[in-house]
């Protein structure tokens, strides 16, 4: 048996076709909601009683996501965020690895590797550094949590365990739909970019002026000149200057949180 786990905010443009994928796979959909103010609690709910939808106040990624794993029924836990959709041959993937499940009693300690191919308004990214994008989303809860600061969590074997364990990596594709327009990009740079700040300023990193020249143009070269973002088209050339621009606005950030400090 498969439970997903899906964390939300304001999500009623992705949510209903991240569930319908969902729905092939597990055996229940855990959906742990931090406040939507949009149609997203309407929309999981119309789903049917798969679907288990809790309000839950934001603990972080890390915490909301353990949270959301304890609200679950099975030990096994397919994580994806609510603009990830599983291709159809990930799907039969997925199913074919179930049926494992049940006569291989060692998958348990394993890990499962998924690799997002992601869509940035409308065209699929091949390059830039963002394909191939290898995610563990497939886990047993009873021997994995979720660990990490504010912006990046990552999947780690829990405390007092010391199985030997590794992470298999399925062949097909989860689609991943980010970012439909430009602006929304830009916004979540405005998020990710305040969060990124108040973290180097908790560990009492200073800025100088050369941080706000050679990260961002150092990003922005790497990605669409030795990562090939200039095969992603004009697409690429976008999300390549934003990227580099989201390393000058923490910095940017940084310096007026130091300065509100003094």
């Amino acid at each position: 048996m498969l439970s997903a786990v899906v964390i939300t905010l304001n999500e009623e443009k992705n949510i209903a076709q991240c569930l319908q994928s969902l729905l092939n796979v597990a055996d229940e959909i855990v959906v742990v909601d931090s406040g939507s103010t949009d149609q997203t609690e309407q929309i999981c709910r119309q789903f049917g009683s798969k679907i288990i939808f809790i309000t839950q106040k934001w603990l972080g990624y890390a915490r909301q996501k353990n949270f959301a794993n304890t609200q679950t029924h099975f030990d096994f836990i397919l994580s994806v965020d609510a603009d990830e959709v599983l291709s159809k041959p990930l799907i039969a993937e997925l199913l074919d690895l179930k049926k494992q499940f049940i006569n291989n009693k060692n998958l348990i300690h394993k890990t499962y590797t998924l690799n997002r191919l992601t869509h940035y308004c409308g065209k699929p990214i091949r390059h830039c550094g963002w394909f191939p994008d290898k995610k563990v989303r497939l886990f047993n809860k009873n021997y994995f949590e979720w660990q990490g600061d504010s912006v990046h969590e990552q999947l780690v074997q829990k405390n007092g365990l010391n199985t030997k364990f590794t992470s298999i990596e399925l062949r097909s594709l989860l689609n991943h739909y980010s970012y439909y327009t430009v602006g929304e990009h830009w916004h979540r740079i405005d998020v990710y970019s305040s969060l990124e700040a108040k973290h180097l300023f908790e560990q009492g990193k200073k800025v100088y002026f050369w941080h706000f020249i050679f990260p961002p143009t150092v990003k922005f070269l790497n990605m669409y000149v030795f990562k090939l973002g200039f095969l992603d088209g004009f697409e690429g050339f976008v999300l390549c200057m934003l990227s580099g621009y989201g390393r000058f606005l923490r910095y940017a950030k940084l310096k007026a949180l130091r300065s509100k400090a003094l």
